[in-house]
């Protein structure tokens, strides 16, 4: 047992530690969170430009981790001193494998451009697109134009007799105004009342808003800072152009065997330069573009920014639609209490007619009473009526008699007098002395 016990303590030797403590740990967790794990599989994808392992993110974590040439000398010193390579730590291990790649930083340079450049200019060649289809329908749109001329002649209608009422034209500013000025009753604007004409007298002019559909876009793009990023990517050009010459003075000769460089780069870096010079084509038209349009607004190019510029168009589409909607809610609503007053028009006409109906039937029958003979005919016409059912039956269902007249005989039952009976209570009325009819 003890023989066992002296050889577990000879393969427990301490790690030999060349590197500085902290920056062993630090190149610990790089190597712990790398897409491959051993310095030789590294040292690999290096190599032979593995696209696979190598992603900006990678390559630009890489670079942070490589040895300077003092650390890979120290490390190397060891190990040619004679010094077992199995004791190095993670982080020493790493920088003798690592150390020996030809140009490491020219060539981790050389494939983080490559890798980024295309990604970042087509991300900036959306943005760029947007302004240019923004500043394409602001010049194009003869809607637009339109538009601008009507709310110049409003402008200058209302301003007649002013010093600002024979107006060529307005600043951008002058959009924001058109919510300032309200009518008498104060619930409609001058934008209201312009969006209201332009519904009612010139729809068409509402193509306007389709014309401009890039400008919210185009308002979201820092312009400059988008160009800084463009000039970065051509300084990065320019030095990546300048170390691929420097690495092909030397041929195949400078770089080891199994090194896939002088194959796989140069193709490679054409690719993305060809990236770079269709973004800076774009970008000489989006300068262009927005000097034209901005000065067509009578502006400063040199002092508005586009992002400005745009972002006050933004805001003038923005209240247009707010205007509509609330256009339309006060369309909705006036209806409603159009059909609220239709509806009670109806129920007050349609109570005066039953009243009016109530009265002529009153007035028949009271007609009918007064008189005497001709009862029956009016009830007969009346048919509808209770009280003319209850005396149709009463009429029809006296025996002997019961074809005469009611009305007479109440009039002889109640001695001659000019009172009549009631076809309810068969009494006379005046005076209650006698059973009406007998009965």
């Amino acid at each position: 047992g003890g023989g066992g016990g002296a050889a577990d303590k000879q393969k427990k030797k301490p790690a030999v530690e060349i590197v500085e403590p902290r920056r062993a740990q630090n190149v610990g967790v790089f190597l712990a969170t790398f897409p491959v794990k051993t310095p030789i599989q590294i040292r690999d994808a290096l190599v032979n430009i593995d696209r696979k392992v190598l992603t900006p993110e990678s390559v630009q974590k890489l670079a942070d981790n490589v040895p300077t040439a003092e650390e890979y000398d120290n490390v190397t010193m060891f190990v040619h001193g004679g010094g077992d390579r199995s004791l190095l730590g993670p982080a020493e291990l790493f920088f003798s494998m690592i150390g020996d790649v030809p140009h490491m930083q020219e060539r981790l340079d050389c494939i983080y451009f490559c890798l980024r450049a295309p990604d970042k200019c087509n991300e900036l060649s959306v943005e760029l697109g947007e302004i240019l289809a923004a500043c394409r329908g602001i010049r194009q749109s003869r809607a637009f134009h339109r538009l601008l001329r009507i709310v110049l002649e409003m402008g200058n209608f209302i301003n007649a007799g002013g010093a600002r009422g024979n107006a060529g034209g307005f600043k951008l500013s002058g959009f924001a105004k058109l919510t300032d000025m309200k009518d008498t009753t104060g619930r409609l604007t001058l934008l209201d009342y312009i969006v209201q004409y332009v519904q009612r007298e010139h729809p068409d002019v509402l193509e306007w808003l389709a014309d401009l559909s890039h400008v919210q876009a185009a308002s979201k793009v820092a312009l400059g800072d988008a160009q800084k990023e463009f000039g970065g990517l051509r300084v990065d050009l320019g030095r990546v152009n300048e170390q691929m010459a420097a690495l092909a003075v030397g041929g195949k000769k400078a770089l080891p065997a199994d090194d896939r460089w002088h194959s796989v780069m140069p193709p490679w870096v054409d690719d993305a330069k060809r990236f770079v010079e269709s973004l800076r084509t774009t970008n000489d038209q989006v300068q262009r573009d927005v000097k034209e349009t901005i000065e067509l607004f009578a502006e400063d190019a040199k002092r508005v920014q586009s992002e400005d510029f745009f972002g006050t168009l933004h805001k003038f589409i923005e209240m247009w639609h707010a205007s509509q909607k609330k256009l339309e809610v006060e369309k909705l609503e006036t209806e409603k209490a159009k059909q609220r007053d239709i509806k009670k028009r109806a129920q007050a006409a349609l109570g005066a007619q039953q009243k009016k109906q109530h009265a002529a039937l009153h007035a028949q029958l009271a007609g009918a009473l007064a008189g005497g003979g001709g009862l029956q005919s009016a009830l007969a016409k009346t048919k509808s009526s209770p009280v003319s059912g209850a005396s149709a039956n009463r009429g029809g269902g006296g025996g002997g008699g019961g074809g005469g007249d009611i009305g007479a005989r109440c009039t002889t039952a109640c001695g001659g007098s000019s009172a009549r009976c009631s076809s309810t209570s068969r009494a006379c009325r005046t005076p209650p002395t006698a059973t009406c009819c007998g009965r």
